[in-house]
């Protein structure tokens, strides 16, 4: 698939990441300093619409739109995605709780039978 991004001017680029910088520092800032007296909603919001703005502005820069059409992409190829009926998955539970319950039981066996053993070969060497 061809993906064509429009390209900005690099003086625009660079002022926009720099504003998204600004913006998450300032964001950062007000609520570890400015906003202490402030109730948690003042706070809760004034970060939403931070968030909100960086997003925006990411979403214009040339990684933004790379991102986005990555976004695109993969909602359109999980679309096409073929999900097991509920009886397929009830099987494949059942199958894999069989295997580490045979795998459980099987490692402790052997865990049992390692342990006796040395147990066993330590006694013979220290009496």
């Amino acid at each position: 698939m061809v993906v064509k991004v429009e390209k900005y001017n690099s003086n625009i680029e660079y002022l926009l990441w720099i504003l998204i910088a600004v913006i998450a520092i300032a964001a950062i800032a007000s609520n570890f300093y400015f906003f202490s007296v402030y109730p948690l909603l003042f706070k809760l919001l004034s970060t939403l619409i931070a968030a909100i703005s960086i997003t925006f502005l990411f979403g214009k820069t040339n990684l933004g739109k790379k991102s986005i059409t990555l976004f695109k992409e993969a909602l359109a190829e999980l679309r096409k995605v073929v999900w097991p009926s509920k009886q397929e998955t009830i099987n494949s539970v059942m199958a894999v709780g069989a295997m580490v319950a045979f795998t459980s039981i099987l490692l402790g066996l052997m865990d049992w039978v390692l342990n006796k053993g040395l147990k066993w070969f330590l006694s013979i060497g220290g009496v």
